[in-house]
């Protein structure tokens, strides 16, 4: 929580206009977005990724574009959403492992198969990694 107000305090004194604000995810909220860019927000372009637990995950987004990112392949697209966009990242790889550990913790009785039906079943209903919310 002292983060969050620091960050209220810091951007309230700075000269920020023009740049873009890159956050961790420890400061995604609701407050937070409305505070950067919501409509009585201060406007402030800013990267913000979505916890995984985020509402934000049910809005579909549509995989229109893919880059490299130190060999792995990464698939992405956005969607406007209200005043801001929602980014979506893909990376194969850590999609794979994230599998490949569910499967191994199955095989291992470390976890129950309704357990791993409920883990393994946003890879196949929201194939989303990652979200990120941009001003622009």
């Amino acid at each position: 929580m002292n983060d969050i107000k620091t960050l209220y305090y810091s951007i309230n004194e700075l000269d920020i206009e023009g740049k873009v604000l890159i956050l961790d995810r420890g400061f995604f909220s609701d407050g937070t977005i409305k505070f950067l860019g919501g409509k009585k927000g201060k406007k402030i372009s800013y990267v913000l990724p979505a916890k995984r637990n985020s509402r934000y995950y049910d809005n579909r987004i549509h995989f229109t574009e893919y880059f490299s990112y130190h060999g792995r392949l990464i698939r992405c697209g956005k969607r406007k959403y209200n005043d801001f966009y929602l980014y979506l990242f893909e990376d194969q790889d850590l999609k794979l492992e994230e599998q490949k550990t569910l499967y191994r913790k199955l095989e291992e009785r470390k976890i129950d198969k309704e357990k791993f039906g409920i883990c393994l079943a946003p890879f196949y209903n929201h194939p989303i990694t990652q979200i990120f919310t941009r001003k622009r």
